[in-house]
């Protein structure tokens, strides 16, 4: 890592949230924990996401998750963040589970300011009428 240039990795508003707090679907069962060799991965989009967050000017802020799968990016950091109440987050998914899952998550975590969208986030289709993003998340995309 270059001189004086500060680790990506997670501290932040993101620890602390309960297991539980979001329901885990599919091959994504483990991602989150020690076990799984993309959990630093999972905890560095944690990070940067809750950064982002604070990064954003005082009012409203809107975030996109791009293929969000069942959540597992947004829900966790989303729940514990001081901006939690003027953020809305849009994720978008093709997996009707991850989609079911993330519904799920964001009901069990009191984030009605959710929005899950099934559909296919490489067309257009699934962006139009909703708000510009201040925030874009793209760590689940899988080719």
């Amino acid at each position: 890592m270059p001189e004086g240039r500060k680790p990506t990795a997670v501290e932040g508003h993101h620890e602390g949230v309960p297991p539980g707090a979001y329901v885990t679907s599919g091959v994504f069962r483990g991602y989150d924990t020690g076990r799984h060799h993309f959990v630093e991965r999972l905890r560095m989009a944690r990070g940067l996401l809750a950064r982002a967050l604070d990064a954003c000017p005082p009012g409203p802020v809107v975030v996109y998750d791009i293929c969000s799968s069942d959540g597992r990016v947004v829900l966790p950091v989303l729940a514990g963040h001081p901006r939690r109440d003027e953020t809305r987050a849009f994720l978008f998914e093709l997996d009707p589970d991850g989609v079911r899952a993330a519904r799920a998550s964001a009901a069990q975590a009191r984030l009605d300011q959710v929005v899950v969208v099934e559909g296919d986030a490489g067309t257009p289709a699934p962006y139009r009428g909703r708000p510009r993003a201040d925030v874009v998340v793209v760590s689940g995309v899988f080719v």
